[in-house]
């Protein structure tokens, strides 16, 4: 879940980005589920633990029309995506284009496959009567990770940006029918005040990364760099990002090999950037 107003200012300043070497070493266990979910298992077939070694997955996406009941509440009723007014953003593959790059993102970090979109007719049930994970797919007519839109009453009067539900962890209180019906959907609020900002494409794209997060296994952290963190500043996966979804996913494309981890990578970059005379170019931060 996500409902914090962003600072986009701090992408920008340098010293921010290098402070990340000091705060201590970079781990994929630092971005474990931390209980949040379990984790999609290969071609989106199962779900399995994080604990386990590295093991790939495949993964759809689709969109929710607008005008689709939740299945147990005929009040609340599915936006059209282009209701939600995103500057910058007019048609449904406008939309459609930033919400394939967020997926993309996390496709391209660790060993997760983009299978593709899939192009939902509005006749699939959502919430309590909707289809497990495992259930999803080409054949059944929506994605493995299925993207709608809610006005705020739609969504019950929460004030978040966005929400998703995890595959819940087996034994959990929230292992149940409900929300394994629900396991792989991320809500947007179409309402939200930002959307019409200058930047909301950014914004829709950043909350985009952070639910994807959401569903592929990750909790909240306090990595200064990584979408799963506040203020929630960033447009590109952190190493923190990368570090997790390599521990539970493996290298992409490699079958589950390991990585260096981040952080000694980034403390030689900084080891050049001093050697080279780069820190003395330096602007100093507005």
């Amino acid at each position: 879940m996500l409902g914090l107003q962003k600072c986009w200012w701090g992408r920008f300043v340098i010293g921010g980005w290098l402070s990340v070497a000091f705060v201590g070493p970079a781990s994929g266990q630092d971005w474990l589920h931390q209980n949040n979910a379990w984790v999609p298992g290969p071609n989106g077939t199962s779900v399995r633990s994080p604990d386990d070694s590295p093991q790939p997955t495949s993964l759809t996406w689709s969109m929710v029309p607008g005008g689709v009941e939740q299945s147990n509440d005929s009040s609340r009723v599915t936006k059209d995506f282009t209701e939600m007014g995103v500057t910058g953003l007019s048609s449904l593959d406008d939309y459609g284009s930033v919400l394939e790059a967020a997926v993309d993102a996390w496709a391209s970090a660790a060993d997760i496959t983009n299978l593709g979109y899939i192009a939902e007719t509005g006749d699939v049930s959502i919430g309590a009567s909707g289809l497990l994970f495992a259930d999803r797919g080409s054949e059944s007519g929506v994605g493995h990770i299925r993207f709608m839109a809610f006005d705020q009453a739609g969504l019950g009067g929460a004030t978040a940006l966005a929400q998703a539900t995890p595959i819940p962890e087996p034994g959990t209180p929230v292992d149940n029918g409900y929300n394994l019906s629900r396991a792989g959907d991320i809500r947007f609020r179409s309402d939200a005040y930002l959307w019409d900002d200058l930047l909301g494409q950014d914004y829709f794209l950043n909350i985009a990364m952070h639910e994807i997060g959401h569903i592929l296994g990750f909790a909240h952290n306090s990595v200064s760099d990584s979408v799963l963190s506040s203020p929630y500043t960033e447009l590109t996966l952190g190493t923190g990002d990368i570090a997790g979804a390599v521990a539970i996913y493996g290298t992409a494309g490699g079958g589950g090999t390991a990585i260096p981890e981040p952080a000694s990578l980034l403390l030689a970059m900084v080891g050049l950037v001093w050697l080279t005379g780069w820190r003395r170019r330096e602007q100093p931060a507005a």
